[in-house]
């Protein structure tokens, strides 16, 4: 089964995660997919702009941490293998890194949960449009690791990003507008209709002034530290898989099944009505 859908409307590019079953939980086969398809789209001469998309009501819960996902990072876990854990995170974040190196702008459209590897993917898109209702953030922290991409520093400053980071903490879609996290934050039955206005917005000026601006204004955030900011985040979250704490909630996860560890991790959190 193909976990990616791609189309061209005019001059964008449409790629669309395509296992909502799962709520597009990123596996191996699905990022192996959106990286191909993405490199794709940027050397072809007919799309200007990439919107990423998602189908189901999410756009992406994470990276998939069940048995049957992602099981290079189980493994890697399970038998304290640091170097191949340090790898693994390695290679995630130079997938994500890649989009803010294509030519091309990216947009991502975003809707429902966006956590965890799923914010690290909507977060390194040039532009974000983003359901009000949407949900982002990292959770991960609450149990299993550090946001491995550490560029919430660079994106909205080190105050929120130490509250995002220090609680698991999530953000609306308005919120995060609020916030300058997010261009645009919509309702969601105009999510679509709002995302492709704006790539179509974008893919009116010609690629190679596209390109040229783009990279001025990547090149500024690398001046003040953002991609040595990202090298560390892999760094620390290779380092957090050695707790006791992450072995512990992985062996709950395994032991009581994921949804469970989840629902456990997350009830201290919960607001009361």
């Amino acid at each position: 089964m193909t976990l990616v859908e791609t189309q061209l409307d005019g001059r964008v590019r449409i790629i669309t995660l395509n296992r909502p079953e799962k709520r597009n939980a990123l596996n191996e086969q699905l990022m192996d997919e959106l990286e191909r398809a993405v490199h794709e789209a940027d050397l072809a001469d007919e799309a200007r702009c990439i919107l990423i998309a998602a189908n189901g009501p999410d756009f992406c819960a994470g990276y998939d941490i069940a048995p049957t996902g992602d099981s290079d990072r189980v493994r890697a876990l399970e038998t304290n293998d640091v170097i191949g854990d340090r790898r693994r995170l390695r290679r995630n974040s130079r997938r994500w890194q890649a989009l803010w190196e294509l030519d091309t702008p990216t947009i991502a459209q975003v809707q429902g949960n966006c956590i965890a590897g799923g914010s690290e993917l909507a977060l390194m898109c040039d532009l974000v449009v983003a359901a009000e209702d949407a949900r982002i953030g990292f959770p991960a922290v609450r149990a299993l690791g550090a946001p491995p991409m550490n560029n919430y520093p660079f994106l909205f400053g080190p105050r929120i990003a130490k509250e995002m980071v220090l609680t698991g903490g999530m953000l609306t879609g308005r919120r995060a507008y609020d916030l300058g996290l997010v261009n645009r934050a919509e309702i969601a039955t105009e999510l679509h209709t709002a995302a492709l206005r704006l790539a179509h917005e974008v893919a009116k000026i010609p690629s190679e002034l596209l390109a040229l601006n783009k990279a001025a204004i990547n090149h500024a955030c690398e001046i003040q530290g953002m991609r040595a900011g990202i090298e560390l985040g892999y760094e620390m979250d290779a380092l957090a898989h050695t707790l006791p704490a992450v072995k512990d909630w992985l062996r709950t996860s395994q032991t009581q099944g994921l949804a469970s560890a989840l629902r456990e991790r997350d009830a201290p959190f919960e607001r009361e009505n």
